[in-house]
């Protein structure tokens, strides 16, 4: 599934730089999500705690986001 989603946001930044880095930033935004699901959805990683997960995908969704918006566009 996120490989479908890097792929579809290359091609999205070849039409605007921005909206390929918006759709990046929404795979571990919604893979946050997928993990605050309950069980079994949310199951899918066993080995470390669900709040950390959801932290760090939503970090690491607002680190690309603000990347993609405040890099100056060509």
């Amino acid at each position: 599934m996120c490989l479908l989603w890097i792929l579809a946001s290359a091609a999205l930044a070849v039409i605007d730089f921005r909206l390929g880095g918006i759709a990046l930033a929404a795979c571990p935004l919604a893979l946050a999500v997928l993990r605050a699901l309950p069980s079994p959805w949310g199951d899918i990683w066993v080995n470390r705690a669900r709040g950390t997960d959801m932290l760090t995908m939503v970090f690491v969704s607002a680190l690309l986001l603000t990347l993609s918006l405040t890099v100056p566009g060509g």
